[in-house]
């Protein structure tokens, strides 16, 4: 396989990439002048057109109405000869229901219009009120703060006349909602020391197997003094052996 032909392969798998250049697609792609995308036709009104005419706005046509008016059908064909009720006349009825379209007129209201309109209430608003305006003079007033204020002073003195009445000289309580009650039983138990598992001291009914006497007034005042004297009593303090040689 040449060198040349793995150039011009379109099988990416072999394809022969220069060195210095970037590979070349293996995709059967448009050349590079191609635009991708719908071609819209032009129009052939410009802004010229659009602005030295005027065009009338036409109405458009409504399309009739397919229900067709069975009672004037079968009245015009008796008026004609035509038997709907007789044997051996669906044929012609048919034939005569062809050839006669009579639709259904719709009722008209007082300005002549087949539009159905229902009845509107003149009163009702559609859509979402808008906000009250910002009372500018109240807010340069500092009217709002005053409003502030007096409602603070009023639930004072409620609160002023609830402990005169119920806990005189003594302070308010406030009441605590169930789930304030809870949080603070969490807040406890979370809070609480661990429990110990064992005794406090599990070595209190053992007796010590040694039993000692307790020192006299000497021993505790004099303990190295007391040392020495038991040295002396076993043989006096090692020395070393003097050297003969």
């Amino acid at each position: 396989m040449s060198q040349e032909y793995r150039r011009r392969v379109d099988n990416p798998v072999i394809v022969k990439d220069e060195v210095g250049k970037a590979r070349h697609s293996c995709y059967d792609l448009p050349p590079d002048g191609h635009a991708y995308g719908r071609v819209f036709p032009r129009d052939p009104e410009g802004a010229r057109e659009v602005t030295s005419r005027w065009t009338q706005h036409l109405k458009s046509v409504q399309p009739a109405d397919l229900a067709q008016d069975f009672r004037a059908i079968n009245k015009t064909a008796v008026k004609r000869g035509v038997r709907p009720l007789e044997s051996g006349t669906a044929k012609q009825m048919n034939t005569f229901r062809r050839g006669v379209d009579i639709r259904l007129n719709p009722p008209r209201n007082e300005d002549g219009s087949t539009v159905v309109r229902r009845p509107v209430d003149r009163s009702a608003t559609y859509g979402r009120a808008n906000l009250p305006s910002t009372p500018m003079q109240d807010v340069l007033h500092g009217a709002f703060a005053s409003d502030f204020e007096s409602e603070m002073s009023q639930r004072y003195e409620a609160y002023a006349e609830h402990d005169a009445l119920e806990a005189p000289g003594g302070k308010h309580r406030i009441r605590t909602t169930k789930a304030q009650a809870l949080r603070v039983g969490a807040r406890r138990l979370a809070e609480a020391p661990p429990r110990i598992l064992r005794p406090k001291d599990p070595f209190r009914h053992l007796t010590p197997r040694l039993l000692l006497q307790p020192l006299s007034a000497r021993e505790k005042s004099a303990p190295e003094e007391l040392d020495a004297s038991h040295e002396v009593a076993e043989g006096g303090p090692e020395t070393d052996a003097p050297d003969l040689g």
